[in-house]
């Protein structure tokens, strides 16, 4: 009796374990617009960044830079594999990065190029961390969950050449990008809840401080309602802690994709993390394509 009674629990919990995982997942004949825009579009995203910053990186790492030699090698890591001379140069480097970004988007040997983009990525995280901000440990993750997809499989230069066989198992690739976005916005409200600056509006004005000096927007006038901040800084701070759950209710689900685009687009624009933005908005387009992408496209096999 006492067998029968945990091997019926035993199934009511796969039950529910398949319930959890259907809601999340999608057949991979609708897949292929999101992954092939994934593909296409996240490394020539992450490439932006060093193109927008190419005269900033000279000024830092050049021989003539802010930063003396002395205090490069103090700062940067020791490591072997990050002193590779011929990356050491920024031209090299950029253009490297902005080649191997090109061979992904085109799917040109897209499992090595990934993985050598993910190397120029983690290089230059390691290499000058002090250079970095968060999203540039998300693009991180994010790279790897690329290299892992098998996005070259169609309409890429690597299934022109291979000639790939057009039948395609069911892969969940919307599962790996949503759970990794759910813990990222999970601990990131969970730090800011257990802070105590996001409870009383600090964070915020912090932020949007910081901002002005790229936005050249006054929020001067923000001084005479403190309530607004500090409401602003609780509602962020526990969203993203219930962000999880919320994309995970069906009902609930696309309200909460809309705000988190939303709170990205503010961001960019009045705190002036373009990049960031940009990069986290690309990601829950792209995690829940049916939101913004017409369905025709998305079923279109």
């Amino acid at each position: 009796m006492g067998k029968k009674h945990s091997m019926k629990n035993f199934t009511h919990i796969a039950m529910k374990f398949s319930t959890f995982y259907e809601l999340l997942s999608v057949n991979f004949s609708q897949d292929k617009t999101g992954l092939l825009l994934f593909r296409i579009m996240f490394p020539l995203l992450l490439s932006l960044k060093y193109i927008l910053t190419y005269d900033v990186l000279d000024s830092i790492f050049s021989s003539n830079g802010i930063l003396n030699l002395e205090i490069r090698q103090f700062a940067t890591s020791n490591n072997p594999i990050y002193n590779i001379d011929f990356l050491m140069n920024r031209d090299n480097f950029i253009y490297l990065f902005i080649i191997i970004s090109l061979f992904v988007s085109l799917g040109f040997l897209t499992r090595i190029s990934s993985f050598l983009l993910l190397f120029l990525s983690a290089y230059f995280l390691n290499k000058f961390s002090f250079f970095n901000y968060g999203v540039d440990y998300i693009a991180q993750i994010f790279l790897l969950i690329l290299l892992l997809l098998p996005a070259g499989r169609y309409n890429s230069l690597d299934n022109f050449i291979f000639k790939f066989k057009s039948q395609y198992s069911r892969i969940e690739y919307y599962n790996l990008i949503r759970i990794a976005l759910g813990i990222i916005y999970f601990f990131g409200g969970l730090g800011k809840v257990l802070g105590e600056n996001w409870w009383n509006g600090h964070s915020i004005w912090k932020a949007l401080c910081f901002g002005s000096y790229f936005t050249n927007i006054d929020y001067s006038l923000l001084t005479q309602f403190p309530a607004l901040l500090i409401v602003s800084g609780i509602f962020i701070a526990i969203f993203e802690l219930l962000y999880p759950l919320l994309v995970y209710i069906n009902r609930t689900r696309k309200v909460a994709v809309y705000i988190i685009v939303s709170m990205h687009f503010f961001i960019g624009y009045f705190m002036g993390l373009y990049y960031f933005s940009l990069v986290l908005i690309f990601l829950n387009i792209i995690a829940y394509p049916q939101f913004f992408i017409p369905k025709k496209k998305i079923n279109d096999t």
